[in-house]
């Protein structure tokens, strides 16, 4: 992978959970845990699933990116205005050098603060 395809920001958050006063978990939240990162990305598939006796579009992407300590499954990612669920994490070659994360686009809403302009 050359440096120049890199051509897209994305953000990776992770999740945090919030205990209360017996223990138990209260809220969930997500954290950033890099942002801005320059990123390649590829459309994997689209399909669509019937859902409740409606189609909702599942789409799948893969992110290349440098190689980032910390990124784990059950991360997402910020892309466009939309949110991204890592499915797999491939640390190419096993060299640090780059990673394939590949990514399901979930159909949340993205709050209108989340997206950058």
């Amino acid at each position: 992978m050359k440096v120049g395809k890199l051509r897209h920001k994305i953000d990776i958050a992770y999740r945090t959970a919030s205990t209360g006063s017996r223990g138990g978990p209260t809220s969930t939240d997500w954290e950033d845990l890099y942002t801005n990162v320059p990123a390649h990305i590829e459309q994997l598939s689209g399909t669509e699933l019937e859902q409740a006796r409606q189609l909702v579009p599942e789409s799948t992407h893969k992110f290349v990116i440098r190689y980032h300590g910390g990124v784990s499954l059950g991360d997402r990612i910020l892309f466009s205005g939309a949110f991204y669920y890592i499915d797999s994490i491939n640390n190419v070659e096993e060299r640090n050098f780059w990673q394939e994360i590949v990514a399901t686009k979930s159909n949340e809403i993205v709050p209108i603060e989340t997206v950058p302009i």
